[in-house]
């Protein structure tokens, strides 16, 4: 993803794009690309470890408006 915002970004710049425009842009593309998408994640740590792990996962999700929802098994 870092690599195609990058390559999208020097070849707005070399088409003319003023950089405080470049933001809007790569949102437009990137929903044009990505759009509604979701993904599902899972991600496997020891149990001592799932308290740290769910509350930067709260973190994140609060910032970008995604879901987290814990399972365990043994």
């Amino acid at each position: 993803m870092h690599e195609w915002r990058k390559q999208l970004v020097e070849k707005l710049l070399l088409n003319g794009v003023k950089a405080e425009d470049l933001e809007k842009h790569v949102n437009a593309a990137e929903m044009a690309i990505y759009g509604n998408q979701i993904a599902t994640v899972t991600i496997e740590c020891p149990f001592k470890f799932a308290a740290e792990l769910k509350a930067i996962l709260h973190d994140f999700s609060q910032k970008n408006g995604c879901r987290v929802m814990a399972t365990t098994s043994s």
